[in-house]
């Protein structure tokens, strides 16, 4: 037993190693952008277990900025991300669960921390070692309605990632609330968990259609983090390569190109060709790649 455990994990001084990738590797990772990344990241501390527990403490206490961020724009990403280390410990151990035991006063410590990033994730791998009810999580999220006031609930949702589930429904009657703040969020969320697409995916479509810039421009990030599932949308997507706002237009571009090896993407064609003239260098790079993915992919054009 112990040999087949060695022929998976090995160790070194950053940490155990889980397919060839060290600890630190992965826990970088698990700050990337890409939803699907952030996820194998997850599976590799689960899969890790225990054996990863004492290594993450470390960097969950080291108050030191995350080593795979280089330059100074990296630590001006958002308010407060100076601790992502510590953020993303605390998620990594949320992935191992029950097995993180140990971590747990620490973790209450950090759930106290200024910094909602912090605390919010702290909060949620809480949630996941002590296998904690979500219950009256659902519930404060459906107080929103009325209080409009988020708290962590959005640090706490991402720190917990596919776990959410049972929350789907409740984000997405937030994507109608009429005051934006609260719809723009609800939105966000749906894009970063991206969970349900079944019926996530045909809501967002509908906001593609909304007359408030914000949201619109969430819908399209939202859309273009679900990556293939977000093939439903295209009808509604093809239509947003013509908004009026910048932002909107390169997000629509980018989730149109998750599916860009479909039959929907064929469609998009005449508009994406008017885009390479775009003033805007975004959309014509992202337009142009998206094009060539759609020819490579399903052919040219007849």
């Amino acid at each position: 037993m112990a040999f087949l455990f060695l022929l998976s994990f090995r160790f070194d001084s950053d940490g155990p190693v889980y397919n060839g990738k060290r600890a630190s590797e992965w826990l970088a990772q698990l700050d990337e952008y890409s939803g699907s990344r952030r996820d194998e990241a997850r599976s590799a501390f689960a899969a890790l277990g225990a054996a990863a527990v004492p290594w993450l403490q470390a960097q969950l206490n080291a108050d030191e900025p995350a080593p795979w961020l280089r330059w100074k724009f990296d630590f001006l990403r958002q308010p407060g991300k100076w601790k992502i280390l510590t953020m993303t410990a605390a998620t990594a151990l949320g992935a191992v669960g029950p097995p993180a035991q140990s971590a747990i006063p620490d973790l209450k410590r950090l759930s106290g921390d200024p910094e909602p990033w912090v605390r919010g994730r702290a909060k949620a791998a809480l949630i996941l070692i002590e296998a904690q009810s979500l219950e009256p999580l659902n519930l404060e999220l459906q107080g929103v309605a009325k209080t409009r006031k988020w708290n962590d609930l959005p640090q706490i949702l991402s720190g917990l990632g596919p776990a959410s589930t049972r929350t789907i429904p409740s984000l997405i009657s937030l994507t109608e609330h009429p005051d934006a703040g609260v719809s723009c969020q609800a939105i966000s969320l749906l894009g970063d968990l991206r969970l349900s697409p079944e019926v996530a995916v045909p809501v967002l479509a509908r906001t593609l259609s909304s007359k408030n810039d914000n949201q619109r421009f969430a819908a399209a990030t939202a859309l273009a983090a679900y990556g293939l599932a977000s093939r439903p949308a295209s009808a509604a997507l093809i239509q947003a390569l013509g908004d009026h706002w910048d932002y909107v237009v390169h997000n629509a571009v980018l989730a149109i190109e998750q599916f860009a090896g479909t039959p929907d993407a064929k469609g998009a064609v005449p508009k994406l060709q008017q885009l390479l003239t775009h003033q805007n260098d975004s959309i014509r790079i992202s337009s142009a790649r998206t094009l060539a993915k759609i020819q490579r992919r399903s052919g040219p054009e007849q």
